[in-house]
């Protein structure tokens, strides 16, 4: 019997060209001795949409949608949004409930490119933490981004993971009633930052396996020559900027995945042409890192100082 490799993504019909470009890529170095079972969480997804992405499916590649309105209208009023954030961003945190038969997933972002066998992530041992995840290298880099997860969050900066790439123990998760403590903690505090990601990473402090970057490679810093994973993380998108660093990945799968032309075609709409808009942007977002670091009423003051 094949091993399954269960993986789960949140999209919406707006982010479907480049969720395209990601499953070409990770179906291009798939093992043929495995058996992937790819789950599609949504909760606005056409028909034409969910074609264009079906005919990914054969023996050794299942697609599965799974519709979340339900799951997530409950919690509507209390899911904070921000620029390019939906509300889709928020699924992983639930998931694990969702599917009792499933004690291991992985959960990957839709602006990724897959270049190495995305099996060999999903072997990750993670004994008994609750997640495997890799360092976000935005934060190691940027130091407004620091002072917020320390100063806000109460957290080591070093260890903060970035939520786009994970491996999930849904079994652990399901013992420690996880899917309860996040919607206990989405009514107690109002993450303005990160949203999902701050949350997974005040939750599962101490019980994360720390991975290697390579598995989350984003386009800062210095040029890792052998990424396996390459994730388009923040602004720095190929679909909107030119001069990415590992854009050549992104649109030799969008060309093979046949959605090449949408895509150079949004691009004309979205491009940031002007350089000053990009850097107004990251401005806006490091002003907000340090705002919330040195509110007095904070998630570390009112909650980690109290305990």
């Amino acid at each position: 019997m094949k091993n399954n490799i269960p993986i789960f993504f949140s999209i919406d019909d707006n982010y479907l060209n480049y969720f395209l470009v990601t499953v070409e890529s990770l179906k291009d170095h798939a093992n043929k001795e495995n058996h992937y079972s790819l789950y599609v969480l949504y909760t606005n997804l056409s028909q034409k949409s969910r074609r264009l992405i079906k005919r990914y499916q054969d023996k050794n590649f299942e697609i599965n949608f799974v519709d979340m309105s339900d799951s997530i209208k409950s919690l509507e009023g209390s899911l904070c949004t921000r620029d390019y954030y939906t509300k889709t961003t928020y699924f992983r945190l639930f998931i694990c409930d969702m599917f009792e038969d499933i004690d291991k997933a992985l959960y990957l972002d839709s602006d990724i490119c897959v270049l190495n066998d995305i099996s060999k992530l999903y072997n990750t041992e993670i004994g008994d933490n609750i997640l495997a995840a890799a360092p976000d290298q935005s934060v190691q880099l940027i130091d407004e981004f620091k002072t917020y997860v320390s100063k806000c969050l109460g957290l080591d900066y070093t260890t903060y993971f970035n939520a786009g790439i994970l491996v999930m123990n849904f079994k652990k998760m399901r013992e420690i009633d996880f899917s309860k403590n996040v919607v206990n903690l989405i009514k107690t505090y109002e993450f303005k930052v990160a949203q999902d990601q701050d949350i997974l990473n005040v939750l599962c402090a101490g019980k994360v396996k720390m991975i290697d970057t390579s598995w989350n490679q984003m386009p800062l810093g210095n040029k890792h020559h052998y990424p396996n994973i390459v994730h388009y993380n923040l602004i720095y998108k190929p679909w909107k900027m030119n001069d990415v660093m590992y854009e050549e990945y992104f649109f030799k799968y969008a060309i093979k995945s046949g959605r090449i032309n949408q895509i150079l075609e949004q691009k004309d709409e979205l491009f940031f042409d002007d350089i000053s808009r990009f850097e107004t942007i990251m401005d806006s977002l490091k002003s907000m890192c340090m705002e919330e670091a040195y509110r007095e009423q904070n998630y570390y003051n009112l909650v980690c100082v109290g305990r």
